[in-house]
This record gives structure tokens, sequence and C-alpha cells, in this order.
């Protein structure tokens, strides 16, 4: 297998969804005064990869499996099983190397921070595989968009967030630290994570509106399918202006750097324009490419504009000190 085959296996281009919710809970953590244990930090960032790899593998797998993704409706280069003749046993192989990988971390993770990270690192998982596989995968019904969407978004963000804040030298497998785990400390990590989980919910509601004529033939069942082209189209905006507009609120309640609400403009400019081209060009299997790259484009814009707002404040913080 070349190196190109893996690579499209796991679609590596779509990794930066979730290393922009891993690295902006990461800011987050030092902006409110929390200190980085850095091999805790590295062994959680490459356990985030390995899932995030090892779900696209799976979907990979199951998708030219159930017969999803066919030539027919399938004209993207990277869907190497179907135009390259890739065996499927080996994104099944890789998948399970890699969520193999990710357990082994995530039992070393879990005797340093407490057995809430097991319990949500394997619902991650279970999610990630029954996306696609399982006798009813969640792809096939109108919640994909929520399970993608909480999973890479707030979920990510909350499991991130949580090793983090455990203090260096903690170990044993107790259930959490309750100190962290107390209303006042969750609510705000909690509110600035919905936003990341309507915008990931963006894209795949982008990726299912363009396919509705071969999800349709493949038996899906997509939010898309239901409401139609027009309301798929509709809530891609809705998501947008949605996380946005809580994203203002929560910097100028200060839950959120203040200076976000200037990074945030060339961000909102850029989405603005995205949103006016895509409209324009529609949603089809003929346009999915590229609407999926200004769909992605407009989740990168925002974790921009949030990582800027950190990285200023923090400065700022540095130099008042």
């Amino acid at each position: 297998m070349k190196l190109k085959h893996l690579m499209d296996i796991v679609e590596i281009r779509t990794k930066i969804i979730s290393m922009v919710t891993f690295f902006s809970a990461v800011l987050y953590q030092l902006w409110v005064g929390g200190n980085l244990a850095p091999e805790r930090f590295f062994l959680l960032w490459i356990a985030v990869l390995c899932v995030d790899m090892g779900t696209t593998g799976f979907n990979t797998y199951f998708d030219f499996h159930s017969g999803v993704d066919t030539g027919a409706h399938k004209r993207e280069a990277d869907k190497v099983l179907v135009h390259e003749g890739v065996a499927p046993s080996t994104a099944l192989l890789v998948s399970s190397l890699l969520f193999g990988l990710a357990v082994l971390i995530g039992l070393f993770l879990t005797w340093q921070t407490g057995l809430i990270v097991a319990l949500a690192g394997g619902a991650s998982m279970m999610a990630g595989f029954l996306y696609t596989g399982g006798p009813l995968p969640l792809s096939r019904t109108p919640l994909g968009e929520f399970f993608a969407g909480g999973f890479l978004g707030t979920v990510l963000f909350m499991i991130t967030w949580y090793i983090l804040s455990v203090p260096s030298g903690s170990a044993g497998f107790y259930l959490a630290d309750p100190e962290i785990l107390n209303i006042s400390r969750i609510l705000p990590p909690l509110l600035i994570s919905l936003p990341f989980s309507a915008l990931v919910a963006s894209i795949l509601t982008v990726n299912n509106t363009c396919d509705i004529k071969g999800d349709r033939e493949g038996g899906r069942k997509t939010l898309s399918i239901l409401l139609g082209s027009r309301w798929g189209e509709r809530i891609v905006y809705i998501l947008g202006g949605g996380a946005w507009t809580l994203s203002i609120g929560l910097a100028i309640t200060g839950l959120l750097p203040r200076v976000l609400i200037l990074t945030a403009l060339p961000a909102l400019l850029g989405t603005l324009k995205n949103f006016r081209v895509m409209h324009g060009r529609g949603y089809s299997h003929e346009t999915k490419e590229i609407s999926m790259g200004s769909i992605s484009q407009i989740y990168l814009f925002y974790g921009l504009a949030l990582s800027s707002a950190f990285l200023i404040d923090l400065l700022l913080q540095a130099l008042r000190s």
C-alpha cells in the first residue's frame, strides 16, 4: 500500500476539523490560567488524531461495502477504494490499528485523570464506528449531523479541557476530579464548545445536501433527504449564523476574550463571502468537492479568529504582569 493510499483512506485533509477543536480547547485552558503537562498534551493529541483517522477509515470501508461509494456517484479522487482498486480490508485493518493505539493511550490518560475519560473516549470511538458501521449506521439517519457535530465539537472540546485541567500528580482509577466537575467550571467551556458543534454539523449538512441523489439511491435517510435540498442549504446558514452569534455574545460577556469582536471581523467577512458563493454555485454532486472546501474554510476562519483572540489576550496579560 502506498503512503498516498493510506492518507486517502483516512482523508488526512479533513483532520483540520478535529485539530481546530483540539487546539482551541488547549488555548482556552491556557487562557483561563491552566498549565499544560507536556506528556499528557502530546499523548492526547496523538489519541485524538488516531480516533479521527480511524473513524474516517471505517467510514471509507463501510461506505464502499454498503454500496454508498460507487463510481457513479463519487468523483472525488481520494475515494481510492472506488477509483484505484485498494482492497477494502486495507481500510479495515488501518482503522482497527488506529483505534487500538487510541485505546492504549486512553488507558494511560484514564489512569492520570479518571474513569470519566474512558467513558467519554469509549463513547466517541463507538459513535465513530457506528456512524457508518453496525446494523443501523448513524449516517443513514437524520441524526448524523447531531452526532458528528456533538462529538467533533462539544465532546472533543470538553474531553481536552478536562484532561488538561486535572492537576499533575493525580493518578488512579477514580471516577473524576470533583473540583473540576462542578457547574461553575463546566458551564463556560460547555458554552464555548457549542459553536464548534454547530459548524461541524454545517460541514456534514453541506456534504449530505450535495449527496442527496446518491445517498437516496444508497438507502440513506439523511436530514437533507427528509427536508429537501432547499432546507438543507438553509440549515447550513442557520448553523453558521448561530455559531458566530453565540461566540460574539460570549465575548461580550467575557466568557471569551473581548478582542474576539475585532479578530472576528475578517473571518465574518470571509464567511459571508463563502456563503454567497456557495449559494450561487448550488448544492449538487457536481459542486460537492468545491463546496466542501468552502465550508471547511469557514470552520478554519472561525478557529483562526478564536485562536488569535486567545493569543492576543494572553500576550496582553503577560505585558500587564
